[in-house]
């Protein structure tokens, strides 16, 4: 378990309004990262650039997995882990906290 991974955790629990356990508790059992594959995309300057797990490190990788955003993994069918440069579209698949 990771302090980013513990740090989400209680950032999630304590934004919902009411003290929920459950959020913390889930966020804890289940790692963002089996979700995210070999990379993501993030917007930059109106076109989605790949990020890919092995171009940034293991170290800023955990730290991306473990923030409270949106990561698209998918435009317009192309899974990020297969895009090799910016690509114009639309999301169709993400992770969503």
């Amino acid at each position: 378990m990771t302090a980013s991974r513990r740090a989400l955790a209680e950032e999630v629990a304590s934004a919902v309004p009411t003290p929920a356990p459950e959020w913390r508790e889930a966020v804890m059992a289940v790692p963002r990262e089996a979700f995210l594959g070999a990379a993501v995309f993030r917007p930059v300057g109106g076109r989605w650039e790949p990020v890919h797990r092995v171009g940034v490190g293991e170290a800023e990788w955990t730290r991306m997995v473990h923030s409270d955003r949106t990561w698209v993994t998918q435009i317009d069918g192309l899974d990020a882990a297969d895009a090799v440069g910016p690509v114009d579209g639309s999301p169709t698949s993400s992770a969503t906290l």
